[in-house]
């Protein structure tokens, strides 16, 4: 008991209000069964919206994938013709027949492995994960392996060398990805 205060007595002047909450009003719904395709407790929704949803998802992965696998194969052709170009007309003069034979080998990779990149994205049609892991094996391939043939005939350390065999395991790893693809490819 406080001194000055009677008992029951409180300190504020205001009359004690109850406030009564708000309660956010509930929208009681049926969910469809998930057989249908749609979440455990989604609100009673047209079923052609989630067949569209989930379409809409993926068509949009697979125009993802080769959008960037035909970008992906543009930029590595038109770049592969140049450094053939260059190879052919600027470095004649200035690299050994080593290296050069060293710089026809990159292009001829680049290349081949962007035509590679140009099949898939010509025969994507589902999301399927190996698709995706060959484009990626592949674009990492001539990276790794056109890249260090490239600085290897411009006279980079023979240490660079050491590089090559990663790219040709890509390469590799890109072939299998695909192979496995068509195994389980499925058509509509």
């Amino acid at each position: 008991m406080s001194v000055g205060a009677p008992s029951g007595a409180s300190f504020s002047s205001k009359p004690k209000q109850t406030l009564a909450r708000k309660r956010a009003p509930t929208i009681q719904a049926k969910p469809y069964p998930m057989s249908v395709g749609a979440p455990s407790g989604a609100m009673n929704v047209p079923e052609s919206f989630y067949f569209h949803a989930i379409e809409s998802n993926a068509m949009n992965a697979i125009e993802t994938l080769r959008r960037n696998a035909g970008i992906a194969a543009s930029v590595f052709a038109v770049t592969a013709v140049i450094a053939g170009a260059f190879g052919a007309h600027a470095l004649r003069d200035r690299l050994g027949p080593d290296a050069m034979a060293v710089w026809h080998t990159a292009v001829d990779y680049q290349f081949w492995h962007a035509l590679a990149l140009l099949g898939i994205a010509s025969v994507a049609q589902s999301e399927d994960p190996s698709l995706r892991w060959s484009m990626r094996f592949f674009v990492a391939g001539i990276v790794i392996f056109s890249g260090s043939l490239y600085a290897l005939a411009l006279g980079a350390p023979r240490l660079t060398g050491v590089l090559t065999p990663v790219g040709g395991l890509a390469f590799i790893a890109g072939w299998i990805c695909l192979f496995v693809y068509f195994l389980r490819f499925r058509s509509r």
